[in-house]
């Protein structure tokens, strides 16, 4: 029972977290741009094309999978309705195992990869005019943590290897179009990094970013395993019956 309500906290913590972020980027990120500021390449590309960084991409992902785990969790409260929680619980193990995880991983791991290397690549300082700290380490830091309390406190059941490689396949590859298609449309690269490559290592970081993705699934699946086999056995197993003498 008291890990059902630390659960049921922790989710309605999270999406309240998530909302006030949202919130935040939502009337503040770049609307107070001071004119010469405007000028900046860097501070033009992200007020333009804002909703097309990845890590914005995946701060969405990990907003709807908990609002969806908040719903869950209300839905739980009333009985019936079992086909319709199974189905979501199916969609949520999926949603969270294939893409929620490990892109949470992935981006918290690039960005301050790069970031300890040279942030300027990454993150240049201009934007610490318009991105405080905590809402950097929101989008790149907690992001991750709350992703490993959620797998600490919560069961996940992993689908088979195919599907998920499937699920990260496609979503890199979408988000690869929007990564190539910004820059055949307006001869920008998104990350300042990008301009100081050749074809051949663009293609190669893409491609270790995919592969960092897979690793990371199957990392988070074998986390799931050490975690959560022996709590499954003990509560599965049968309670042995006195004889009465």
């Amino acid at each position: 029972m008291m890990n059902n309500l630390a659960r049921q906290v922790f989710h309605v913590g999270v999406a309240a977290y998530y909302m006030v972020v949202t919130h935040w980027m939502k009337e503040n990120m770049l609307k107070h741009t001071k004119e010469d500021d405007i000028h900046d390449p860097v501070v033009k590309t992200m007020k333009r094309f804002s909703l097309r960084y990845l890590t914005n991409w995946t701060f969405t992902l990990q907003t709807t999978y908990f609002y969806i785990a908040l719903g869950g969790e209300i839905l739980a409260l009333f009985k019936g309705r079992e086909k319709i929680k199974e189905r979501i619980n199916q969609f949520k193990n999926y949603f969270f195992t294939v893409l929620v995880a490990p892109m949470a991983l992935v981006v918290s791991i690039v960005f301050w990869s790069v970031w300890f290397v040279d942030r300027e690549l990454i993150f240049p300082i201009v934007m610490d005019k318009f991105l405080p700290p905590w809402i950097n380490h929101s989008l790149h830091t907690t992001t991750s943590v709350i992703v490993l309390l959620e797998m600490y406190m919560c069961f996940h059941k992993y689908p088979a290897f195919k599907p998920a490689l499937l699920g990260i396949t496609l979503y890199l590859l979408l988000y690869s179009f929007c990564l190539l298609g910004t820059y055949y449309q307006s001869g920008i690269w998104l990350y300042p990094i990008f301009k100081m490559l050749n074809w051949t290592l663009r293609v190669v970081i893409c491609l270790a970013t995919y592969i960092l993705a897979v690793a990371l699934y199957g990392a988070g699946y074998f986390l799931n395993k050490v975690l959560w086999d022996e709590k499954l056995l003990v509560k599965k197993a049968p309670r042995k019956k006195h004889k009465k003498h």
